[in-house]
Formats: C-alpha cells, structure tokens, sequence
C-alpha cells in the first residue's frame, strides 16, 4: 500500500511539472506571437512606404517625359 502511494505521489509530481513546462511553452508561443503581430504590422508599413516612394519616383519621372514633350509640341506649333 505504501509503495503504491509513493508511486502515486511520484506520478502527480511528474503530471505536474509536466503541467509547468507546457505552461512555459504556451508562455513563449505568445509571446512569439504577439512578436509576430508587431512586426508584420510594422513589414506592411514599410513595404507601403517603399510603393508609395516607387510610384512618387514614377510619377516624377512621367512628369518630366510629358512637360519635354509638351516643350517641344509648342516649339514645334509655332514654327
């Protein structure tokens, strides 16, 4: 009888540190995850930023296509 107790008692011990670790494990996976969030919030920022600065280069660039070809259709109109 008094063996089986012991083998009880050593049994809850290992049920409960085992119940420890996979608190500790959950711990960490949300705190990955929380990690995740934050940094993917901050990725999207960034990469729209980077295609916003991409199509302001664009735009300047066609703007300047289209005032020399304005440029030179008024140069050429008046001759």
């Amino acid at each position: 009888m008094e063996e089986m107790l012991k083998q009880i008692l050593t049994k809850l011990n290992g049920l409960e540190q085992g119940q420890k670790e996979i608190k500790e494990k959950v711990n960490n996976i949300e705190q990955a995850v929380s990690r995740i969030e934050v940094s993917q919030n901050e990725d999207v920022i960034a990469i729209l930023k980077r295609v916003d600065q991409d199509i302001e280069d664009k735009t300047q660039a066609l703007n300047k296509r289209v005032y020399k070809l304005e440029t030179e259709y008024e140069r050429l109109s008046r001759n």
